[in-house]
């Protein structure tokens, strides 16, 4: 239940943004203040083309990872190719050679990512959050 209310309220407010951006352009536009710069997007047409993106495994910035390292880059791939404006990359086709490049602060290899096709790319690291032992203890209440 609690994850269907969790799509219910992630595909309204989608469908909120979508509002605003048609009516936002539209507005200006009668007010005289669209110029060149201004993207409009029709969500009662098809998008043209689907851009290509692709979504790499967080990589370990100290430590080791966990299974949210695969697990959340797959969940953003499918909540993007959800929109229908995305085909997400199979990962068997990523070529650079550094996972760590663009994370660590060295440069990306955008060749090895054009290359496979990707006209988008998602990276990111990630670090194992240190726990605290619970206190048997109540806290102290303050009146």
């Amino acid at each position: 239940m609690l994850k269907m209310f969790r799509s219910i309220k992630v595909i309204g407010l989608l469908a909120i943004l979508a509002a605003a951006l048609v009516w936002i352009p539209e507005a200006k536009a009668q007010q005289g203040y669209l110029d060149e710069a201004s993207v409009i997007i029709d969500i009662n047409q098809g998008s043209g083309r689907k851009f290509n993106i692709a979504v790499a495994d967080l990589v370990p910035l100290s430590g080791r990872t966990d299974q949210n390292a695969t697990y959340l880059p797959a969940r953003l791939g499918a909540n993007l190719a959800m929109t229908g404006l995305f085909n997400t990359l199979d990962k068997r086709s990523f070529m650079e050679a550094n996972a760590h490049s663009g994370v660590d602060g060295s440069a990306v290899d955008f060749s090895s990512w054009t290359t496979i096709g990707a006209d988008f790319l998602i990276k990111g690291g990630m670090e194992p959050r240190t726990t605290t032992s619970a206190t048997t203890e109540p806290p102290a209440i303050r009146g």
